[in-house]
């Protein structure tokens, strides 16, 4: 006859936070970590939205990245913005643009899949070369970031 063996199933990371509260400002050329204060869902609860705004991986794999930010204000022409999501605190993952024309809202993501172990974190940050300081966008359409292993 057929053995049949039980595998053990254990509930995947899957993660979704954004920003709910005050619209966060950033500073002129200045790397910033990006305060994601909610999660719309979070398996495992390996999202930090209160003091470090980390995700640490419970399991070690292959991670799907997917994260969006918008600046609730203009930024002047040719000025660059970057997205990076950093591991263990190093850039893994990054998103670049610089802005052309007087365009009144500008977004940018950073896409990709990260491999992680067990106890490993991934932080946002955003930077930008506007002459001053600009807002994030504080909703989960408009600033999030989603996290899946794979």
């Amino acid at each position: 006859g057929t053995t049949w063996t039980l595998i053990a199933y254990s509930t995947p990371s899957k993660v979704k936070v954004y920003a709910s509260a005050a619209k966060q400002d950033i500073p002129i050329s200045a790397m910033t970590k990006v305060v994601l204060d909610a999660a719309e869902y979070d398996a495992l609860n390996e999202f930090d939205t209160t003091t470090n705004y980390r995700f640490t991986a419970t399991y070690a794999g292959q991670y799907a990245n997917s994260a969006l930010i918008l600046f609730d204000e203009s930024l002047e022409d040719g000025k660059q913005i970057l997205l990076q999501i950093q591991l263990n605190g190093v850039a893994a993952l990054m998103g670049n643009y610089y802005t052309t024309g007087a365009i009144s809202l500008h977004a940018i993501s950073c896409v990709g899949t990260i491999t992680m172990a067990a106890g490993d974190y991934l932080e946002l940050y955003v930077y930008h070369t506007n002459s001053v300081p600009r807002l994030l966008r504080n909703n989960e359409t408009e600033l999030y970031w989603c996290i899946n292993r794979i």
